[in-house]
């Protein structure tokens, strides 16, 4: 197969593999030194993910937790819509716990509970394990509002009925706030299939992944003027740099409100250049 017909993410995996047998070839003395380590592959241009719009985000919510016509609701609607409306990574909702959640009585209020993001549950050789968040400042307190809180409170009171009606025999407890049908960790292709339909039935295109429902969340906090470093927080980014850097395309209103206040300052001829 020729290497331009190879995704740059096969290539860096294929790359990976050839460098682990050929450090195995060293440990075991078939050869002198490792001659993949001074290999550089080029560097890859990061993925655009084109956030949907405020008024996409609201359908797609909206789709997510209404019936899916197949006579029941999404399976995993409820991860989709908590999804968006918090920023959480694919891993961290796959790995939410209710120990880590506290919804306080007033379901009301601006700031109606909080999650605690201590872990993930990654895909480690193809199998599925709970990990520390991506970075350290993955691990971070998320205040919530009133809707993602009645969201939750709702899907608790779903997955009791459903362990009741499944048994001890076909139920396994884990605590998972989002788990399988099982209870065991949400399969990472079944999120994938449920966030696609959920786009269709919403007339959102294109249909977002999961790592865009952490983008329409960050664009609406930037567009709504939230400070960088503020974003930063509530995306466990380690360095508000990377924030700034994924999202310099989006100024807030405050500052597009700033720059358009010195244009107006310099009069309808600005400078008088040119």
């Amino acid at each position: 197969m020729e290497a331009h017909s190879l995704t740059p993410s096969t290539i860096k995996v294929a790359a990976q593999h050839l460098r682990t047998a050929l450090e195995r070839a060293v440990a075991n003395r078939i050869l002198d030194r490792n001659p993949a380590k001074v290999v550089r592959l080029p560097r890859r241009n990061p993925t655009r993910h084109t956030p949907m719009s405020q008024d996409e985000m609201r359908r797609f919510v909206h789709s997510a937790l209404m019936p899916s016509g197949l006579g029941g609701f999404w399976w995993y609607g409820p991860m989709i819509a908590v999804g968006v409306l918090t920023g959480l990574r694919a891993g961290e909702l796959r790995g939410l716990q209710w120990g880590n959640i506290e919804i306080g009585d007033d379901l009301g209020a601006d700031i109606a509970g909080v999650i605690e993001v201590t872990q993930q549950i990654a895909t480690i050789e193809k199998k599925l394990v709970f990990s520390p968040p991506k970075s350290t400042a993955g691990t971070r307190m998320l205040p919530i509002g009133p809707e993602v809180a009645m969201i939750l409170d709702a899907q608790k009171q779903r997955l009791e009925r459903h362990a009741l009606r499944r048994g001890t025999r076909s139920w396994k407890e884990n605590d998972l706030v989002f788990p399988a049908q099982a209870g065991s960790p949400a399969c990472p292709n079944n999120m994938r299939r449920t966030c696609r339909r959920v786009a269709e039935a919403a007339g959102v295109e294109p249909a977002p992944r999961m790592i865009g429902l952490r983008h329409t969340y960050a664009s609406v906090m930037v567009d709504s003027g939230v400070p960088p470093h503020v974003v930063a927080e509530l995306l466990g980014h380690a360095d508000v740099r990377l924030t700034v850097n994924t999202y310099n395309n989006m100024t807030p209103p405050a500052q597009r409100e700033a720059v358009a206040a010195l244009r107006r300052a310099l009069g309808e001829k600005g400078l008088g250049w040119g």
